[in-house]
């Protein structure tokens, strides 16, 4: 019999997967105290897996403190395009990037190295405004996540409020 080099004869997928899973289940024998539970309990023996039906003071604060600084609540709105590796790009935003921003590969692809992430979002031009904007990031993204408050002056950052979440 003859084989074609164009047509390979293989069996349909399987439901079931072809490798065993290689990490072990979870164990509640060894589980690691954190800081908020380490104030609630005495003895590792005495930790439950059971859930709690009430948060406790440390862990409502989360939400709105870290480390006793409030959050900025900025930080939650990530401009996640900026965080994509440059292929994976649509064509319009390598344009907005390249053309609008000065961004090449390379500068993309390592965060903070483009001089024009050292200017805070009013002190940029209008085309690298909508260049920006085109990425989806707004002005207070370009701030906290490309320019990290540090295209403001001191006196800036107390104006506007962020002082307290230095």
């Amino acid at each position: 019999s003859t084989i074609s080099p164009t047509k390979t004869i293989t069996s349909p997928p399987s439901s079931q997967p072809s490798i065993a899973p290689t990490t072990p289940e979870p164990s509640t024998k060894h589980r690691t105290l954190t800081p908020s539970n380490q104030q609630r309990v005495s003895r590792v023996d005495d930790i439950t897996t059971a859930p709690s039906s009430t948060a406790t003071a440390t862990e409502s604060s989360l939400s709105t403190e870290l480390y006793g600084l409030p959050i900025n609540p900025v930080t939650t709105n990530i401009p996640f395009k900026r965080f994509l590796e440059w292929s994976l790009l649509s064509d319009s935003d390598m344009v907005y990037a390249e053309i609008n921003l000065g961004y090449d590969r390379k500068g993309w692809n390592k965060p903070g190295t483009n001089d024009v992430e050292s200017w805070s979002y009013h002190d940029l031009y209008e085309n690298e405004m909508v260049g920006a904007q085109g990425l989806g990031i707004d002005n207070e993204m370009w701030d906290c996540h490309i320019n990290h408050y540090d295209g403001y002056w001191w006196e800036d950052i107390e104006h506007f409020g962020y002082a307290q979440y230095f």
